[in-house]
């Protein structure tokens, strides 16, 4: 890692970031997240948990993701992925 990271401080990044790229509570968020739902959660967890990996273990840990996901998420690197909420 680029910098030091506790276990606590990755999953408080992660709720962070889940919680600041979702919509506000008093709306509802839009239906069609409800089919994208874990591509927003794999977006999150791949900037809260390896935006502090170093360039070499960002391919690493994309690989990882991308066959334990489960998903159809492309060639590409996830890190050159954006999923944008408001744009469903």
């Amino acid at each position: 890692m680029i910098t030091p990271r506790t276990n606590l401080n990755l999953v408080q990044q992660l709720a962070t970031m889940i919680d600041a790229q979702f919509p506000d509570p008093d709306q509802n968020p839009p239906e069609e997240l409800d089919d994208n739902f874990e591509k927003f959660f794999i977006f999150c967890l791949m900037w809260s948990l390896g935006g502090c990996l170093l360039e070499d273990d960002r391919e690493i840990y994309s690989e990882f993701v991308r066959t334990t996901s489960g998903l159809i998420l492309g060639d590409k690197s996830l890190y050159d992925e954006f999923f944008d909420i408001n744009k469903l």
